[in-house]
């Protein structure tokens, strides 16, 4: 690793933009009186190496585990800000066409977005939060490009107000939000890559496809907005340096059709996807590449991150507990490491970024500083990973270790297997180099200046503390309410089964009461349908006809037998000596309606 960075920064034509970082925080004492493995006094020669572990040291010796106060061997980093100052030298070098915007997101530490700003870098901001950041360092907004293809309203609209106008886009919907809020914003198509050789693949959420840049391009045109340049981004980690020539060759292609339209680009963003590994390769490939399809008035821009950032941080973590796990059949023994922070922390991008943390020991009680000093790789000083074997070089037997983090989540795995030297207990420490990418709000730290120079120690600040007590106690309220929330379920649940028993008892089939009311009307209109068809069917069956026809058949016979009876009656009457007076009026008593009275006699049978 290079010098610390007091002999780094020191340079005519940084001088100036940087002073004003060096009087920002206060200065506590030197580390020359700090006897460890950089023993030297603090002269502006110590390496960068010595200076972190002399601050790694100073702060775990003001730690007693066993007294100290709740949270005070909390992980902690050290920030060698020098290490970004060198990456932005080193960027010039090989892009120095390409303004880099630092993606915020990779690693908001204020300090960090100070010297990036006196450097004159832009930013790129992917939310609110980041932009409120960035704008409260007072920079001009047209240092910032809203990097989010796909907005919420009310941060497009808070972004329009604080003049931020540079944004990306890559659907129809993205153009039409923007018309609405932020009419007067200048855009960047951005448009699909192949990031199939990064770790973290971005295109299979954003980027509009080669096939649909001139429909959205057109739509642009038509809502008259104002298109001012084309992005993308190969991916995080990028490895293949194919990947920007052919993501460069399909910009051009869209800045012509642009042209054709009328509009009149002027920037290119080539996005992220840089690493400190790889930067001369993917650099060198990148700006020929860029020179070749793009003249020199066109403005190039680009979104680092994690080139910045990822080697300039060191965490230091406690070991909290530690199991033994004894192979009784193989007579070894191995250690379960239990650290105070964890992939839900400071080391998420092991699941994010596939990174793999390599642990290294801190202090421990045999060997209180055990920093390696060297710049050497980790194996010259005596740490070997698992796939090494079992012996160091002195022929000692290594002790195998796993690492895991504080939560109950099995995959809260920092390390499935490491092996060393040094047996390694509780109230130990441990430190991961060149391996930080992120820190998210629950992460920020505090920074104190080391020295004179440009050197920082840091560690979890009050206000994480702070948002940890309230969590505390809004757990304890949530667990009152949950109390509550699971006796009104169980009430609810009592009722809603009474009701699905009632409705089991009606048996409608799972049907609504309106559907089982039209069946039922449905069902009434068949019957007397099936009614009127039976009715109409009985008067011409010819069964029936027959039945009645022998019903009437008896009927007039009884009738005629009944006449032959009444005129007999009669003939007795008039022997008897009734007049013919007294014989119409026995007739109409006995005849009634039957009696025809004109004819004075019964009523003829059809």
């Amino acid at each position: 690793m290079a010098n610390s960075a007091i002999n780094t920064l020191v340079q005519k034509e940084d001088e100036q933009q940087y002073s004003s970082l060096k009087t920002t925080y206060s200065t506590p004492e030197s580390f020359s009186d700090y006897e460890s493995g950089g023993e030297d006094s603090y002269n502006g020669t110590k390496t960068a190496k010595e200076m972190i572990g002399a601050a790694l040291q100073k702060h775990i010796q003001g730690v007693n585990p066993h007294e100290c106060e709740d949270g005070a061997e909390d992980a902690f980093f050290v920030a060698d800000l020098g290490e970004v100052y060198r990456q932005h030298m080193r960027w010039k070098k090989h892009l120095g066409r390409v303004t880099p915007h630092y993606a915020v997101k990779c690693n908001p530490d204020p300090t960090v977005l100070r010297l990036l700003s006196a450097l004159g870098t832009g930013f790129d901001c992917a939310s609110k939060t980041e932009i409120e950041q960035v704008l409260g360092l007072g920079l001009d907004p047209a240092r910032i490009i809203y990097a989010q293809p796909c907005k919420t309203k009310s941060y497009l609209r808070f972004t329009a107000k604080q003049g931020v106008k540079q944004m990306t886009f890559d659907n129809t919907d993205e153009l039409y939000k923007i018309k609405e809020i932020a009419p007067d914003a200048e855009l960047y198509l951005r448009i699909l890559t192949d990031d199939s050789a990064s770790l973290c693949r971005l295109s299979q959420k954003f980027g509009a496809s080669m096939d649909n840049t001139q429909e959205l391009l057109a739509l642009a045109k038509k809502l008259d907005l104002n298109i001012a340049g084309v992005a993308f981004h190969v991916g995080s980690g990028a490895s293949d340096p194919s990947a920007f020539i052919k993501a460069v060759q399909d910009a051009r292609a869209v800045f012509d059709q642009a042209a054709a339209l009328g509009f009149s680009l002027h920037t290119l963003d080539v996005g992220g996807g840089f690493s400190s590994e790889t930067f001369e390769e993917m650099a060198a490939v990148l700006a020929r590449t860029l020179d070749h399809y793009f003249p020199p008035e066109i403005r190039i821009i680009a979104e680092p991150g994690r080139y910045y950032t990822s080697s300039a941080f060191t965490i230091a973590c406690n070991v909290i507990a530690r199991r033994t796990v004894e192979d009784k059949d193989l007579g070894l023994t191995s250690y379960m490491l239990y650290l105070n922070d964890g992939v839900y922390g400071n080391f998420s991008s092991i699941m994010f970024d596939h990174q793999h943390p390599v642990p290294q020991v801190l202090s421990t009680v045999r060997r209180p500083d055990g920093f390696n000093y060297s710049t050497d790789s980790l194996t010259d000083s005596g740490y070997a990973s698992a796939e090494e074997g079992v012996t160091d070089t002195e022929g000692k037997r290594l002790i195998d270790y796993s690492i895991w983090g504080p939560t109950c989540d099995g995959i809260d795995c920092i390390a499935e297997k490491w092996t060393s030297r040094d047996t390694v207990d509780v109230g130990d420490w441990l430190y991961f180099e060149d391996y930080l990418q992120a820190l998210s709000d629950e992460s920020k730290i505090n920074v104190e200046k080391i020295g004179s120079g440009n050197w920082y120690w840091s560690f979890a600040s009050e206000d994480k503390k702070n948002r940890e007590r309230a969590l505390a106690e809004a757990q304890s309220v949530h667990d009152k309410a949950a109390v509550i929330v699971n006796d009104l379920k169980q009430k609810l649940a009592e009722v809603q089964a009474q009701r699905e028993d009632e409705e089991d008892m009606l048996d409608n089939g799972g049907k609504t009461r309106e559907e089982l009311m039209a069946s039922k009307s449905a069902l009434e209109k068949e019957v007397k349908n099936l009614q009127k068809q039976l009715a109409a069917y009985s008067d011409n069956d010819p069964t029936e006809l027959e039945r009645k026809k022998k019903d009437i058949a008896q009927f007039k016979s009884e009738a005629e037998q009944f006449t032959d009876e009444i005129y007999a009656m009669e003939s007795w009457f008039k022997k008897l000596g009734q007049d013919e007076e007294g014989m119409k009026k026995l007739r109409f008593d006995f005849y009634g309606d039957e009696l025809d009275e004109e004819e004075g006699i019964l009523r003829e049978i059809i």
